[in-house]
């Protein structure tokens, strides 16, 4: 499989954009609370990352210039992540989701990635 057919910069920016909302408390109170806010769920964020911008690929992919500690940084979000989603299967509940530690822990991981992004 190769990358995304996307330029490296466009690519990146679009992933640091979807890692920022899996970082940010402040914008998921915003979006999964307000109903008249923009709709960016934990379903579609993992398909944003995922799915839409391969995330994995990103990380693999050395036309992006990602050096070893962002790689690691992305490698443990995927882990997080990946867990998380398993422990959850059909229940993405926000209300539950928004206060779990663990998803506080998937929080804390994107944004040391996300800071790491330049």
């Amino acid at each position: 499989m190769g990358q995304l057919m996307i330029e490296p910069q466009k690519w990146k920016k679009l992933i640091k954009e979807t890692v920022y909302y899996i970082s940010s408390k402040e914008c998921q109170k915003q979006h999964w609370f307000n109903p008249n806010g923009l709709i960016i769920d934990p379903d579609e964020l993992y398909n944003q990352l995922f799915g839409d911008y391969t995330f994995e690929l990103f990380l693999e992919d050395d036309s992006v210039g990602l050096d070893n500690k962002q790689k690691q940084l992305g490698y443990q979000l995927c882990r997080l992540m990946e867990n998380y989603s398993k422990d959850h299967i059909g229940s993405f509940i926000v209300d539950e989701i928004f206060y779990d530690p663990e998803w506080n822990e998937i929080r804390n991981a994107a944004k040391k990635i996300y800071d790491s992004l330049d």
